[in-house]
C-alpha cells in the first residue's frame, strides 16, 4: 500500500489528471478506498494535497 500512496503523488502535483484517473493508475478500482488510504497514509485527501503542492509552488512538500 505504501508504494502505491507514493507512486500517487506525483501525478497529483499536476491537475491535469482527475482524482479518481490517479486512483486508477495507483492500482485502485474503488476512489473512496484510495481517498481513504491516502489520508491515513498522509493526514489529508488527494485534493487537499494538490491544493497545498499548488499553492506552496514546491516540488516536494515535508510530511
Amino acid at each position: 500500500m505504501e508504494f502505491r500512496m507514493k507512486k500517487a503523488k506525483e501525478p497529483l502535483e499536476s491537475d491535469l489528471l482527475k482524482i479518481s484517473d490517479v486512483a486508477m493508475l495507483s492500482g485502485y478500482n474503488d476512489v473512496s478506498r484510495f481517498i481513504q488510504y491516502f489520508r491515513k497514509t498522509y493526514g489529508v485527501t488527494p485534493e487537499e494535497y494538490r491544493e497545498r503542492k499548488y499553492r506552496s509552488g514546491k516540488s516536494e512538500m515535508v510530511w
